[in-house]
């Protein structure tokens, strides 16, 4: 997972070391000095399909959007509506090597932000 800040006018990396540069296709959203963007990516690095659940809590931030790049294959399975601080979102049969990717807007102040496989 990465996390990116909007600060004077532009998305920056925060939150690590190992964090880089926005993606370039960030989704179009109206952001303000208080929003945070956390591109969460889910790869399976084993040759069988597999399925996966993402547990995400921003609390105390509230979500603001979402991006899913592939709707038939990661759902919303709970939470993840505008203003919650919880979403999970299911993966079913992600293939051997293939990755998945979701973008989440949120707005707020910064937290421990808590995301979890399973």
């Amino acid at each position: 997972m990465f996390e990116y800040q909007f600060k004077n006018g532009e998305m920056i990396a925060t939150g690590g070391e190992k964090v880089f540069h926005p993606p370039l296709e960030l989704p179009e959203w109206k952001y303000s000095e208080d929003s945070r963007v956390f591109v969460v990516y889910v790869y399976n690095e084993g040759e069988e399909k597999s399925d996966v659940v993402v547990e995400a809590d921003f609390s105390p931030c509230i979500i603001k959007g979402w991006k899913i790049y592939h709707m038939e294959k990661v759902k919303i399975s709970e939470g993840g509506m505008i203003n919650d601080r919880r979403a999970v979102f299911s993966i079913k049969g992600l293939e051997g090597k293939e990755k998945q990717r979701i973008d989440i807007l949120v707005k707020g102040p910064p937290g421990k932000v808590k995301v979890e496989l399973r």
